[in-house]
């Protein structure tokens, strides 16, 4: 498989998850960690996603959604390549679901849309392989077009 087809490559790639899923055999600790993941990723499960909710008084963030999103991503996103329960997968695409249909990632501060493109592309990165062309079709286009289009235009 070419490099560049080959998935996930942000954060993670096949080669060291392929290491870490060998460990997990033997390893106590690891497997204690891993199973810490999974208690707060079943936490994850029983909230709602993430609400398109700006706070603030004279500067308006999403940035509290944005960072509660990219620690979702991570978190989902690390058992669903390391552990096959399909559950992983089914909630990190309800939380993709949910920010990308948002109305914009707050491009008033960047910082927002920043944090919140971040969980996006890797995602998208880390489930790529398991996502429908439909699937991978919605999520790039929500990041063009709340990432980088200018909202002014």
């Amino acid at each position: 498989m070419n490099i560049v087809d080959n998935h996930p490559r942000l954060v993670w790639n096949k080669q060291r998850i392929d290491e870490i899923k060998i460990l997990l055999k033997t390893d106590q600790a690891l497997q204690g960690l891993l199973e810490d993941v999974k208690v707060l990723s079943n936490y994850i499960c029983q909230q709602p996603p993430a609400s398109y909710h700006i706070t603030g008084t004279n500067v308006f963030r999403l940035l509290r959604m944005s960072r509660q999103t990219l620690g979702r991503v991570f978190t989902l996103g690390t058992l669903h390549l390391l552990d096959p329960d399909p559950k992983w997968k089914t909630r990190l695409l309800v939380e993709l679901e949910t920010v990308c249909s948002f109305k914009d990632w707050n491009p008033r501060h960047f910082l927002d849309t920043a944090e919140m493109s971040a969980a996006v592309g890797i995602a998208y990165d880390w489930l790529y392989n398991d996502l429908s062309v439909e699937d991978r079709t919605w999520i790039r286009e929500a990041l063009i077009d709340k990432a980088l289009k200018d909202p002014r235009s």
